[in-house]
């Protein structure tokens, strides 16, 4: 939006400028908020996933229950901090978690796999998305 002042830029474009990068000085740690928040869900729905897949097996409908439930994430960071088998320095806060689902991953329990943000049914209800994607 300021770009098209560049010519000849005002006092009032000036303090626009200066308040956008004051704001992203501010949020520039919010990627890791929200990697974290992304992180912990997964981990949440790993032991849902694994309480269901015992719970069935308990029940003696399916004998056995071999294959890992395969849970699809849209997150490429996430999954490579899940599969590592240390924790990451950024992680670090949020350890328990890590070591929970990365704990499941490697007993077979759980596969994250990687899909596309386009092919992710709940990106509509939390991204602004193209209308096309709606649809």
């Amino acid at each position: 939006m300021t770009s098209q002042f560049q010519h000849n830029p005002g006092e009032l474009h000036w303090t626009v400028v200066m308040n956008i990068l004051k704001y992203l000085r501010n949020t520039k740690d919010m990627f890791f908020v929200y990697e974290e928040a992304e992180y912990i869900a997964a981990s949440d729905a790993s032991k849902e996933a694994v309480w269901v897949k015992k719970f069935i097996y308990g029940l003696g409908v399916v004998p056995t229950i071999e294959e890992p439930i395969k849970m699809y994430y849209d997150n490429t960071e996430a999954i490579t901090i899940a599969n590592e088998s240390g924790v990451t320095k950024g992680a670090r806060q949020y350890r328990v978690k890590v070591h929970y689902l990365h704990e499941v991953i490697e007993l077979g329990d759980i596969n994250l796999e990687k899909v596309h943000t386009y092919n992710n049914l709940a990106e509509p209800f939390t991204k602004a998305l193209p209308f096309p994607k709606h649809l």
